[in-house]
């Protein structure tokens, strides 16, 4: 259980960084004001869980375990509502956008999937 938590864990900084680095080179000509929101968005959200992760490695409650997981899935809501809202912004075109958006939710739900085993 232990190592399915630091996988999700881990998978979720990767994820962090890759948007970093998707918005750093493809719209360098886009809103910072943007880009720094949805990043302090998804900083954040890593920091919330990389506590919560490291919380559930001592003995917990069900009713705490439930808890956390709620937790995680709204983080995970929140930040593909974030990311949905700064692709729009910067007007990417229909076809692309759903491309992109398609690949991050399946990311997202391997991700919850991992999340849930471990539990």
């Amino acid at each position: 259980m232990n190592r399915s938590i630091s996988h999700c864990s881990s998978e979720l900084l990767k994820l962090s960084t890759s948007l970093n680095y998707f918005y750093d080179a493809a719209y360098n000509n886009s809103s910072k004001a943007l880009k720094n929101e949805l990043l302090y968005a998804l900083n954040t959200d890593i920091k919330v869980l990389d506590e919560q992760t490291k919380a559930l490695v001592s003995p917990l409650t069900s009713e705490l375990k439930k808890e956390y997981s709620f937790k995680f899935a709204t983080i995970i809501v929140k930040n593909l509502n974030q990311y949905t809202r700064g692709l729009e912004f910067i007007e990417i075109e229909g076809r692309d956008y759903l491309k992109i958006m398609r690949k991050e939710f399946i990311y997202m739900r391997r991700l919850l999937k991992k999340w849930r085993l471990g539990l």
